[in-house]
């Protein structure tokens, strides 16, 4: 009883309507049962961590009507949020930090590399920017 509590099984359905807003989300495609999303959902959230993302909650699309299509046609896309502040963080600290580097090592006269080093602290939430000199 105690886990059918936990899982929500006696819980009461609300609908409500709201508007949700805009999300990014990075997914896999899925072709084949429902209950198999577990696996791809999982690998994009890998994916995500090992490129440096924090990726906040799941997210499942599924096309069909598990009652009137065949499992193995069931068409569903899975993966995960990626919270808006993280891709910010993303795209706008390379373009401010590489110029700040060319200027800061032109002033010093050091040639200017093209390699960038970009180390994803996940755990202090922050990015530290390099150049191989």
């Amino acid at each position: 009883m105690a886990f059918l509590t936990y899982m929500g099984i006696f819980s009461k359905i609300k609908i409500a309507e709201r508007e949700f807003g805009s999300i990014t989300y990075a997914y896999m495609e899925h072709i084949g049962p429902y209950n198999e999303v577990g696996t791809p959902m999982m690998e994009v959230h890998e994916k995500l961590l090992k490129a440096g993302f924090n990726p906040a909650n799941g997210i499942g699309i599924y096309y069909n009507d598990p009652a009137i299509t065949p499992a193995e046609e069931l068409r569903s896309e899975v993966g995960s949020v990626i919270k808006e502040e993280n891709i910010l963080s993303y795209m706008f600290g390379p373009m401010k930090v590489y110029p700040a580097f060319g200027e800061y090592l032109e002033a010093q006269g050091i040639e200017v590399p093209t390699t960038g080093i970009e180390f994803y602290d996940m755990e202090n939430e922050v990015i530290l920017f390099m150049m191989e000199l």
